[in-house]
């Protein structure tokens, strides 16, 4: 019997010779698989018919697998006669799992315990019918540490979607210091589990939170992510929810996926008791919603020390990567007149409809070959009861590629409007730099291009309008945006990761990790 387990091409086992005692048939019958039969039965693997005729079985065998158009596993069993000829007697495309059967004999000598079979057998179908990564091929003995990472995370992604199911219904809304304070007490302990330690030089506290490896970050590797999800107060929590191809819930693809994908591959990395021998850091802040304000000069002084930044923001559709980011301004636009009456005439104009047209102005200073955009976010107004509006404030915001074109824009933007008795100010109240391409950071993608080919895990690399901390990481770090898993609609209640990414990518981190050992 030749067990095959796999697809293109399949895995073919060491083949099992069946040996029957001297008295009766010399084949298996139905009195000998029912136990009836009164003989035993003995198994020689691999079978004991030399070099050339094991090669020419394994060959009938692959042949017959393929011809008939079997997938994932099958048993070929054969005759050989006098003359040395191997004859098929039949294939079976469900062959038993039973303990003492040929099919889990021959996968014994392959190196695959029964749960090691199982657990194969569960990839291989997982790789044909989802797209997972193909598993390891197998050695015949002992796993080496790459196919030991695999293992880890593909055996435990009922795990994987448990955690994340947990992380995803513990609320923390920017505005939620409580709920905030909660995540951060969950992943110290969970960090804590895997030895890293607290980093007081970069935790206040209060938006920050920082950990690390005995080796520490200083030349290594830091993680920065966010555990707020930004949200309008009041805004309802989205509880998980599953789909056949998507996972739901609150900040699951901009907070929660990513930062489940990097606890497993730590997990992984432990299982090894590697981890402990990497320098590696991670960083997590408080005020994604804030636009970072409080935390931006802590996540640069820690940043500036490793020698690369891995930013925990989720893939784009497309399973892109994010190796550059324009910048984004947002400005304060507060304009003040004085109350007036609808149709009566006066020397100013009314501070509503003045305000609409220098709006008007600023949106023409957008040139989408230059990736420069200027837009209105929103309009506030205030007014005395049965009077027109006299005081009007609008958000404006500004996606730019470099730190001087964005200088240049709000200079005229400062010269657009004119006073007409109005009294006017425009405000920059954030600013997210831009996150420029750089060799350090092409040489890391590269790195993660190269374990995706080898798994077989989609990978692209783009730029992205919207900006991140990356942007905050000085430009002489290596530094990757978007390694998360792929998300959709950000920032909505459809906030949504695709499950299978979600694999792929927490697979690709620990093999990364795992390599730089």
């Amino acid at each position: 019997n030749v067990g095959i387990i796999g697809n293109n091409p399949p895995e073919i086992l060491p083949p099992v010779e069946l040996i029957f005692s001297k008295d009766g048939p010399q084949i298996y019958t139905y009195e000998d698989k029912t136990g009836k039969s009164g003989r035993t039965m003995e198994y020689a693997c691999p079978a004991p018919i030399g070099e050339k005729l094991l090669a020419q079985a394994k060959d009938i065998a692959a042949k017959a697998f393929n011809a008939l158009g079997c997938y994932d596993c099958a048993r070929v069993d054969m005759r050989l006669d006098e003359k040395g000829n191997l004859y098929i007697l039949e294939v079976n495309s469900l062959p038993s799992m039973g303990e003492h059967g040929s099919y889990t004999i021959g996968a014994q000598h392959a190196g695959l315990d029964f749960a090691a079979l199982a657990n194969r057998l569960i990839e291989v179908a997982s790789a044909r019918y989802f797209g997972t990564p193909q598993p390891p091929e197998l050695d015949g003995r002992s796993k080496n540490r790459s196919d030991s990472v695999f293992s880890y995370i593909t055996q435990r992604r009922d795990h994987l979607e448990q955690d994340l199911k947990e992380w995803t219904n513990l609320s923390s809304h920017t505005h939620d210091p409580i709920g905030v304070k909660e995540a951060v007490h969950r992943l110290d302990r969970e960090l804590g589990d895997m030895a890293l330690k607290p980093n007081a030089d970069f935790t206040d506290n209060r938006t920050t939170w920082a950990w690390e490896t005995a080796k520490g970050f200083e030349g290594g590797t830091l993680f920065v992510g966010h555990l707020d999800v930004p949200a309008d107060a009041g805004s309802p929590a989205q509880m998980f929810r599953q789909e056949p191809e998507w996972l739901y819930g609150d900040g699951i693809g901009s907070s929660r996926a990513p930062l489940v994908m990097m606890q497993f591959a730590f997990r992984a990395l432990r299982s090894l008791r590697q981890l402990r021998r990497l320098p590696v850091g991670v960083l997590y802040y408080a005020d994604e919603g804030r636009d970072v304000m409080h935390s931006a000069e802590v996540i640069r002084a820690a940043s500036a020390l490793a020698k690369r930044v891995i930013v925990l923001r989720p893939g784009n559709p497309g399973d892109s990567t994010i190796i550059q980011r324009r910048g984004q301004r947002r400005y304060q636009f507060r304009v003040e007149g004085e109350p007036s009456r609808s149709g009566r005439s006066t020397r100013r104009p009314e501070a509503l409809r003045w305000t609409w047209n220098q709006l008007e102005k600023f949106s023409s200073l957008t040139a989408r070959g230059k990736r420069i955009s200027v837009s209105a976010l929103n309009i506030d107004t205030e007014r005395i009861p049965m009077l027109l509006p006299h005081r009007v404030t609008a958000t404006i915001m500004v996606t730019y590629p470099d730190v001087k074109v964005a200088d240049e824009i709000e200079q005229k933007m400062h010269q657009i409007p004119a006073r007409n008795g109005l009294k006017w100010e425009l405000e920059c109240i954030a600013d997210r730099p831009p996150m420029k391409e750089r060799r350090g950071g092409q040489a890391l993608a590269k790195s993660l291009a190269k374990i995706a080919e080898e798994w077989d895990i989609p990978l692209k690399r783009e730029s992205s309008v919207w900006p991140s901390v990356a942007g905050l990481v000085p430009s002489k770090t290596a530094c990757i945006c978007g390694v998360g898993p792929v998300a959709k609609d950000l920032g909505t209640p459809n906030e949504a990761v695709q499950r299978i990414s979600l694999i792929q990518r927490t697979l690709l981190l620990a093999q990364y990790l795992a390599g730089s050992l």
